[in-house]
């Protein structure tokens, strides 16, 4: 009490205030996921960092000096070619600060920058659709007008721009066990009780107003007073909550506005469901489904609107796709599920259709990737192959999904180039449904073989 007293106003401000201090760790992840009933190793690489990234000037790190209270080993953060750490614990009982190195999440945001991938949030179109079957998907950026309301403005407060949100005082639902579901009711909805109580009676309140008017002004009759909470009976009040306990859609809007928890999809299965009479509405949340996401859904990693730009080639001129990038195939393909790829310490499946990262061929056909069907182990490395990386999506676990498709030949012999192989003419099927004899020769790379020194060798590939 004696050291907090004699602390000077300015010595307590930059104690308290965010610049000279660390923030507050996020969650752990792996409890998060006991939590909500999904499978993992507790030793698994966490899907977010949960600490801040430190790093420190070459001249003051040669001091040990980050920026703290005590300096840091030499011999532990000079030694290492990604000088990065975070600080799990200032002050530990041996009075020494509990440190490990960063690396890990700060190259794998360096890698997800150089994609230059805008995040977008998928929009459900037809709910009844299965989404493991059919993409019925629209996507929009989350920095959209009608996607980002981080900040609500004044009078935004309609139904629409609240159902939409992605932050919210209470729980979702559907990601709590049984025990905490049940501590929520004891702690949080049991207090409120009588309050929700008052609340549903101003309801009725409203209702019965707006019927006695109508009916007064189909008769021609003088406007009757307002109805209050005080002219209401206990059987009057019985059958209104009776009522919303049958309208499922109404009985969770009420709670959920009540107790401000994310949105829940349709609980309707069939047709005949969706066509009953409801006076509730219909969420259009994003993430009725899978949940509002942990953070903002950009998670400060990339502020890219869109995808909606060209990339210039400092000798073949604007490209119609963008730099093609190089996969790992990290798991081929067994029966009906997708080969895994890894793209800038990323993990994603193989797009769907018939392509070829997800070909129906036989195992032996030529035009198959290396590593698609079976596990490649003579290459260097592990298989890789080209693919165009479209877009992101945050998960309600934040975890980062990249949406991928098939690259394009023109633009993957230049990513090739790009990378130092030499110039290649590439001579193959260009209709695999029609016939294999037709040939194509690139313009853009052709036109680069007038003026290409005679030591470099051009490369000719048939399939």
């Amino acid at each position: 009490m004696g050291s907090h007293a004699a602390m000077s106003p300015g010595a307590a401000l930059l104690r308290s205030s965010r610049m000279f201090s660390l923030p507050k760790p996020l969650p752990d992840p792996h409890t998060v996921k006991l939590r909500s009933r999904e499978f993992g190793s507790p030793t698994m690489t966490n899907p977010y960092p949960t600490h801040q990234s430190i790093a420190s000037p070459p001249a003051h790190r040669e001091l040990g000096d980050w920026g703290l209270k005590r300096p840091f080993p030499r011999k532990t953060t000079l030694a290492t070619s990604t000088p990065l750490i975070r600080v799990k614990q200032v002050d530990s009982r041996e009075s020494v600060t509990d440190f490990a190195s960063s690396a890990d999440y700060s190259i794998s945001l360096e890698k997800f920058r150089e994609l230059n991938v805008p995040l977008y949030v998928a929009i459900d179109q037809n709910p009844n659709f299965n989404q493991e079957k059919t993409d019925n998907r629209l996507y929009r950026s989350v920095f959209e007008e009608e996607m980002d309301f981080t900040h609500v403005p004044p009078g935004g407060d309609s139904t629409d721009v609240i159902d939409k949100r992605w932050k919210f005082e209470g729980p979702w639902v559907s990601r709590l066990n049984e025990q905490e579901f049940s501590r929520y009711l004891k702690e949080k909805v049991q207090p409120r009780r009588a309050e929700f109580h008052a609340l549903l009676k101003d309801l009725l309140a409203q209702e019965l107003t707006a019927t006695r008017t109508q009916a007064a002004r189909e008769k021609g009759n003088e406007l009757p007073p307002p109805v209050t909470t005080t002219e209401i009976t206990d059987e009057e009040m019985m059958e209104f909550i009776r009522k919303i306990r049958h309208d499922r859609i109404l009985s969770y809007g009420l709670t959920s506005s009540f107790l401000d928890m994310g949105p829940l999809g349709h609980p309707a299965t069939g047709l005949a469901d969706i066509l009953l009479p409801t006076r509730g509405f219909l969420t259009k949340s994003p993430y009725a489904k899978t949940g509002p996401p942990r953070s903002h859904p950009s998670a400060g990693i990339s502020y890219l609107r869109t995808n909606a730009f060209t990339e210039n080639h400092p000798l073949y001129g604007p490209q119609r796709k963008k730099i093609q990038v190089e996969a790992r195939i990290v798991n081929p393909k067994y029966k009906s599920k997708r080969a895994k790829l890894g793209i800038g310490g990323f993990v994603v499946e193989a797009p769907r259709g018939v392509n070829e990262l997800n070909s129906r061929q036989k195992p032996q056909h030529p035009d198959l990737l290396p590593g698609i069907e079976y596990l490649d182990v003579l290459s260097y490395g592990g298989a890789k192959a080209y693919v165009d990386v479209q877009m992101a999506v945050l998960d309600s676990m934040g975890k980062v999904v990249l949406q991928i498709t098939e690259t394009d030949r023109v633009a993957q012999l230049v990513a090739m180039e790009m990378k130092g192989i030499p110039n290649m003419i590439y001579q193959g099927p260009t209709d695999y449904q029609t016939s294999s004899q037709k040939t194509f020769q690139m313009s853009s790379l052709e036109a680069s073989t007038t003026y290409q020194s005679t030591k470099t060798p051009v490369m000719e590939y048939k399939s």
